[in-house]
């Protein structure tokens, strides 16, 4: 359960920039490491991490966990995310052939590399569905090695324990790119349990935005430090939810936007259809019928 007395980036004066997101390509764990810094605040310097002893044992760790151990002594929000962090990592799998860094909160999948560990510096990371029945344990690859699915897992976490969001009802695709363009994109692949046609990462100026892709319809999602990060965007889209206000019928924004952002008139067409949460939501979701609300 997240903690809302100690959320990320709540001891932070200055909105979050985006310097992290130049790394990923060249240095991902650089980029973790600063995104890190700037989303969720610092342990206090007279607290002990818990991680220390599993991680002094940790000499033959390829970099990226040794670096997750360190992040989450030294940031304890990282414990507090929706789904859970194993620091140290923990051997697991039904021949106890992996080692497992990131759990789903409720234990029916997991993320972890090869084990034993081979060496390799930088390993593909495995995803397990029901890793707990032997009978129905699914294994597939990820897009990204470790590195970088470290990163993307930390980030969209992060993105779901924000304190200031807004979630659109489902538009037309195309309606979001004179938004977009605005963002910086972060170039990662998609989680290999997204059941659509991909979600998408953007960092903007104090805030991160997702976007996931339905044939020719998406839904576009906002997480900030503060609400003035994303006043600005209030009348850009129709939201479903937007900075603790529900909006579950569609109403249109008006003809005059009065945003900050230009979107011009053309692209802010009405929409009819509930946002569900990426990553976990099928396409069935879309249909009106039964969605997952942002957890909120």
């Amino acid at each position: 359960m997240i903690n809302r007395g100690d959320q990320p980036y709540a001891d932070s004066k200055a909105a979050p920039g985006a310097e992290w997101a130049a790394h990923i390509k060249t240095d991902p764990v650089k980029a973790l490491e600063m995104f890190v810094r700037t989303w969720h605040p610092e342990r206090q310097q007279d607290a002990t991490p818990t991680w220390e002893a599993g991680a002094a044992k940790s000499g033959t760790l390829p970099v990226a966990l040794v670096a997750l151990c360190d992040l989450v002594g030294r940031h304890p929000t990282l414990q507090d995310l929706p789904d859970h962090l194993l620091v140290p990592p923990m051997v697991s799998g039904p021949a106890d052939d992996r080692l497992v860094f990131a759990s789903e909160s409720q234990g029916c999948r997991h993320w972890g590399v090869a084990w034993p560990l081979t060496g390799e510096p930088d390993p593909p990371v495995w995803r397990v569905e029901n890793p707990h029945d032997p009978d129905e344990t699914e294994t597939e690859v990820e897009g990204e090695p470790l590195s970088r699915f470290i990163l993307q897992y930390v980030l969209c976490l992060t993105e779901l324990a924000a304190a200031c969001q807004g979630w659109s009802h489902i538009v037309p695709a195309e309606r979001l790119t004179p938004l977009l363009d605005q963002f910086q994109p972060i170039p990662l692949k998609p989680f290999s349990m997204t059941y659509t046609d991909g979600e998408t990462h953007y960092v903007g100026p104090g805030l991160l935005a997702a976007v996931l892709v339905d044939q020719d319809e998406a839904v576009l999602s906002l997480h900030a430090t503060r609400p003035a990060a994303l006043e600005p965007l209030r009348e850009a889209l129709p939201w479903r939810h937007f900075l603790g206000q529900d909006s579950p019928e569609h109403s249109d924004p008006g003809s005059e936007n009065t945003s900050a952002v230009s979107i011009p008139d053309g692209h802010r067409a009405p929409a009819d259809k509930p946002a569900c949460r990426p990553p976990y939501c099928r396409p069935d979701d879309w249909t009106g019928g039964d969605t997952t609300d942002p957890p909120f």
